[in-house]
């Protein structure tokens, strides 16, 4: 019998070898992408043909765009998950902070509203910039909830979160933001 708990046990171990492991939110699933994963609602729809829908970003590629089904005075809350290959290796912290000045000159009607150190789900240290704006002239303003995740020390991630301006409390989406995980084959670790 111990032999059996012993093989099994082993089996169990083997299995999870090298996966990429996240504890799950509730009302949340994990979305897998190129190198990273993040728990977006389940109730909120992947955009699969983004580059039909979007503008070409300015800087990088779009990863990921997920919108939800609900609308609020004619919005719906959206993430948009940008990757860009650096040059100079860097922290989360510090892309963040680069990619906040872009915003800042970027968007019209820029207000900053806080700056949140926080912790990734991985351990890696984040901040995190909630601020209210309009992204073109014809936007209606908005909140915006800004970070950056870093895998592998060059590869760039820059998740924005878009909430109508009658959104008062944050701490869910920021909370949604926090599950972004690099995968390992991104960190160039073997599993």
């Amino acid at each position: 019998m111990k032999k059996i708990m012993v093989l099994l046990l082993a089996v169990c171990m083997l299995a999870s070898c090298g996966e990429d492991t996240a504890t799950v939110s509730s009302g949340l699933e994990v979305y897998t992408g190129s190198g990273y994963m993040v728990q977006i609602p389940s109730t909120w729809t992947v955009v699969t043909d983004h580059s039909s829908v979007l503008p070409k970003p300015s800087n990088g590629d779009i990863e990921l765009a997920v919108t939800s089904n609900e609308t609020q005075n004619g919005f719906a809350n959206n993430l948009l998950v940008l990757s860009q290959e650096m040059s100079t290796p860097t922290s989360s912290k510090e892309y963040s902070i680069v990619n906040n000045v872009g915003a800042e000159r970027e968007y019209l009607n820029y207000t900053k509203l806080d700056t949140k150190d926080f912790t990734y789900s991985d351990g890696d240290a984040g901040l995190m910039y909630v601020f209210t704006a309009k992204y073109s002239e014809s936007a209606p303003e908005l909140t915006y909830i800004q970070t950056a995740k870093v895998c592998g020390a060059t590869t760039g991630y820059f998740m924005t979160i878009a909430l109508p301006l009658s959104t008062v409390d944050t701490a869910k989406y920021e909370a949604i933001l926090k599950t972004f995980w690099c995968r390992e084959e991104s960190l160039g670790e073997e599993g």
